[in-house]
């Protein structure tokens, strides 16, 4: 194992614990705060392809390569629907507030367990673009990005069923 490969998991394992505390705390709900995440993922996943530019330019795009991409966005997807459904929403005295429930922690580890078996068979398969750390920066983006808008949607439905009726909501 080279020192590059140390530093990969180093920063992989730094990142992946950071989001798992702060799943797990209440945090408050905010618009711009449910996407930052996300855009930093995929900025940083953006700058360490830019970095692997020299093996990008040798990229032939193989099928394998973009089966492997296309089950690990699909999957992203899914577990990013199932943690963001998974989120538990309340409103407290300074605001609303979110944090995953233990089910949604398991969903979101099991979710990096998979992306390291697929980052595992895709560089021991030759398949050289899908085991590139930044793909997994990137893939972890839509998870989270997906996590984001539907907290966002539950948050709105939330604040909505707790708003107390109006004059003008007896006239519907």
């Amino acid at each position: 194992m080279d020192l590059h490969t140390v530093e990969t998991v180093v920063i992989g394992l730094a990142i992946i614990a950071f989001i798992t505390y702060r799943l797990s705390q209440w945090q408050s709900v905010r618009p711009s705060r449910l996407l930052r995440m996300p855009l930093i993922l995929a900025v940083l996943g953006v700058i360490s392809l830019a970095g692997s530019s020299q093996q990008l330019l040798h990229w032939h795009p193989a099928v394998l390569d973009l089966a492997i991409l296309g089950a690990e966005l699909t999957i992203g997807v899914v577990a990013g629907w199932l943690i963001g459904r998974l989120t538990e929403i309340r409103t407290f005295a300074d605001g609303t507030k979110s944090k995953l429930v233990p089910v949604g922690i398991a969903v979101w580890l099991g979710f990096i367990a998979i992306r390291i078996g697929f980052g595992v068979a895709a560089s021991m398969l030759g398949a050289s673009l899908a085991a590139l750390p930044g793909l997994t920066l990137i893939v972890l983006a839509v998870v989270k990005g997906v996590q984001g808008l539907m907290v966002h949607g539950r948050v709105v439905r939330h604040l909505a069923a707790e708003r107390p009726p109006t004059y003008a909501d007896s006239l519907r």
